[in-house]
């Protein structure tokens, strides 16, 4: 396996992993920071400066530390 094949992968599994939603945040232009708390809550800062916002999306321990771990 090559080290392309293998980077392809990971960042497949990466992708997969987060789910539709969190992926749609991350491709839309004015995101820059989204941030997880202990409780689950994803909040999301935009360049528009309008300060950090709920996401809506609520992710489960065992699913943060599983992205975690694929990082």
């Amino acid at each position: 396996m090559t080290v392309d094949s293998s980077n392809n992968r990971l960042l497949s599994m990466i992708a997969n992993s987060l789910g539709d939603a969190i992926r749609d945040l991350l491709e839309q232009d004015d995101v820059i920071e989204l941030m997880l708390n202990p409780d689950g809550v994803l909040w999301v800062q935009r360049l528009s400066g309008t300060g950090k916002e709920d996401s809506k999306i609520r992710v489960e321990p065992a699913r943060a530390t599983m992205l975690i771990e694929l990082v």
